[in-house]
C-alpha cells in the first residue's frame, strides 16, 4: 500500500503528525538556503505576516513591543554602546529590515546600516526606591511607542544614569523581527561587540549562514502550492469542534473591547535566600540566563546580589524580567 493510501486511513490528529514529520524530513533533506540580495523585496515568512497583519489592523498597538533591560553597575559610553549597536544591525540585517507594500502584499526590504542614537536619561530621585520608580516610567514611556513598520527602524535602546556606576539598559524592537530565542542571542552579541569596541577581550560570534529574510523566501517556496493546502486541510481537520473562544476562570468578566493594560509584577527575595543563594551565583562558569554569557555580571557575581526582580507591564509592550536586576542600593 502506497504511503499517501495508508495516511489517508489515519485519524485527523495522527495524519496531522503525520505530515508534520514529512515536512520536517523533507525540509532537513532539502538543499541550502539561498541568499536575497540586500535591498532587494523578500516576501513575510508566515509569523512576520500574522504579526504584520495585527499591526496593520491596530497602528497605534504596542501589543507586539519586545522589551528587555535591567541594571548594569558599570560605566557606560553611550557612544560606543551606538557603533555596537550598529554593528549588531550590520550582523543581523533583520534589524535593518521594513516591510512596505508592493502593490496589495507586504515584502520585507533590508536597508543599509545607519547609526543608532542612544539617549541617555538621567533619574532623579535621592534614594535607590525614587530612581526605580523613576526608570519604570522610562520603561513604560519606550513600551507604549509604537513602531512603524514600514519606515523603521524597528529597534530602539536607551540608558537611564542614576550615577557614574550605576546605569539602567533598555532595547526594544518589534515582535515581527524577533521573539523571545532572538533576543537572548542579540543580548549574547550585542554585549560581545560592546566588548570588542572597548578594546576589551570579547567573545568570537560565529559567521552567519544566512538571513531571516533568505529563510522567509525558502519557506515560501517550500510551501507554496498544494504543499500548503495539504497542511492547512490537516490542520482544519484536527481542530475541528474545537471551541470558537477560551473562556478561562478568572476573577472578572472579560471586557466588551480588547485592552493591554497590565500589572507590574514585584517579588522581595528575603537576605537568607540570597545567603544561600550566593555560592552558586559565584559558581566558575555561570552563565547568565538571558544573554548566555559568562562574562555578564548578572550571571558571573560581578553586581551585588539581587534582591528585586521586575518586568515591564505585559499588556503595554512584552516586557521581560531584568538581567541585572536591582540591588538594595540607596
Amino acid at each position: 500500500m502506497a504511503t499517501d493510501d495508508r495516511a489517508a486511513r489515519l485519524s485527523a490528529a495522527r495524519r496531522a503528525l503525520f505530515e508534520r514529520e514529512r515536512a520536517r524530513r523533507a525540509a532537513r533533506s532539502a538543499g541550502p538556503i539561498a541568499r536575497v540580495a540586500e535591498g532587494e523585496p523578500a516576501p513575510l515568512s508566515f509569523a512576520q505576516e500574522r504579526f504584520w497583519f495585527l499591526q496593520r489592523l491596530e497602528p497605534t498597538t504596542t501589543e507586539y513591543v519586545l522589551l528587555d533591560g535591567g541594571w548594569i553597575f558599570a560605566s557606560i559610553d553611550a557612544a560606543v554602546m551606538s557603533r555596537a549597536l550598529r554593528r549588531l544591525t550590520e550582523r543581523h540585517a533583520i534589524l535593518r529590515t521594513v516591510f512596505p507594500l508592493d502593490g496589495d502584499a507586504p515584502v520585507q526590504v533590508v536597508r543599509p546600516a545607519r547609526d543608532l542614537e542612544v539617549p541617555v536619561h538621567e533619574l532623579v530621585g535621592a534614594t535607590h526606591a525614587e530612581r526605580t520608580a523613576e526608570a519604570e516610567r522610562h520603561v513604560r514611556l519606550l513600551a507604549r511607542v509604537p513602531f512603524d513598520l514600514e519606515r523603521g527602524p524597528l529597534l530602539r535602546a536607551a540608558l537611564l544614569r542614576a550615577d557614574d556606576e550605576a546605569f539602567v539598559f533598555l532595547v526594544a524592537v518589534h515582535h515581527v523581527v524577533s521573539d523571545g530565542i532572538s533576543q537572548t542571542i542579540l543580548l549574547r552579541d550585542l554585549l560581545a561587540l560592546y566588548q570588542d569596541e572597548l578594546g576589551l577581550e570579547a567573545e568570537a560570534l560565529p559567521t552567519l549562514p544566512f538571513g531571516f529574510a533568505d529563510f522567509a523566501a525558502w519557506q515560501r517556496e517550500r510551501f507554496d502550492g498544494d504543499r500548503a493546502t495539504e497542511h492547512v486541510e490537516a490542520w482544519r481537520a484536527m481542530l475541528a469542534g474545537a471551541p470558537s473562544g477560551l473562556d478561562l476562570p478568572t476573577d472578572r468578566p472579560r471586557p466588551a473591547l480588547k485592552q493591554h493594560d497590565g500589572e507590574l509584577l514585584r517579588r522581595e527575595l528575603p537576605r537568607d535566600l540570597r545567603a544561600r543563594s550566593e555560592p552558586a551565583r559565584r559558581r566558575p562558569g555561570r552563565r547568565c540566563s538571558r544573554c548566555s554569557s559568562p562574562r555578564c555580571r548578572a550571571g558571573s557575581g560581578g553586581s551585588p546580589a539581587p534582591t528585586t526582580w521586575s518586568s515591564a507591564p505585559r499588556g503595554r509592550g512584552r516586557g521581560r524580567a531584568s538581567c541585572a536586576s536591582s540591588s538594595a542600593r540607596s
